[in-house]
């Protein structure tokens, strides 16, 4: 009787010895490499399952005005506004004020007859003018301070304006961008020949 329990007793004991080493075993063996690029998430079925995770470095920020863009392109030169760059019309203006300071356009006395040193001066502000056609010019007569009515010292600076008007649409200008305005003796200058005038003003 004793010699058949013992390899019952061997069976048992080698029953109870491979869990135990094969428990062992797992606890020492390193297994497969833990994933770095996925992360658990809930299935919509309530279950879990895995998805890939992927980062990317942040792009790193170029100051603005210096170094080259993220993409590695080349920097770019701003391009020039508009305001960093003197208007046509302004340009005109400062022509036309150094045209008529150097030859002032003036009358002979109860005249409104261009003479030829007026007349010079007056196509030369044409040329400005067609040259900047997007500009405009108010033209604005004047007497001199002298013994007569306010009607007909008007009438006379409205005539000289006018004459200029004339010789400024002969020399190219549209006459649509030309106003002309009479003043009579109401701005009179320091002697009676610098009062006989027109004065230009580039719009």
């Amino acid at each position: 009787m004793p010699a058949r329990r013992t390899p019952v007793l061997l069976w048992c004991a080698a029953l109870l010895a491979v869990p135990t080493a094969l428990a062992g075993i797992g606890s020492v063996w390193p297994g497969p490499p833990a994933p770095t690029a996925t992360a658990a998430v809930t299935a919509p079925g309530g279950g879990t399952g895995t998805d890939v995770v992927t980062a990317s470095a942040p792009a790193a920020a170029v100051p603005s005005g210096t170094g080259s863009p993220a993409d590695g392109s080349a920097p770019t030169a701003a391009a020039p506004t508009a305001a960093s760059q003197p208007a046509a019309g302004q340009v005109a203006a400062e022509e036309v004020a150094a045209l008529v300071t150097a030859a002032p356009v003036r009358f002979p006395a109860d005249s409104a007859a261009l003479e030829p040193a007026a007349a010079e001066t007056v196509r030369a502000v044409a040329a400005v003018l067609v040259a900047a056609p997007e500009a405009s010019v108010v033209l604005t007569g004047h007497v001199a301070d002298t013994p007569g009515s306010a009607e007909g010292a008007l009438a006379l600076s409205e005539r000289r304006a006018v004459a200029v008007a004339d010789a400024l649409a002969a020399a190219g200008v549209d006459r649509s961008r030309i106003t002309t305005v009479g003043r009579g003796a109401d701005a009179p200058l320091e002697t009676r020949a610098a009062s006989r005038r027109v004065e230009f003003e580039i719009r």
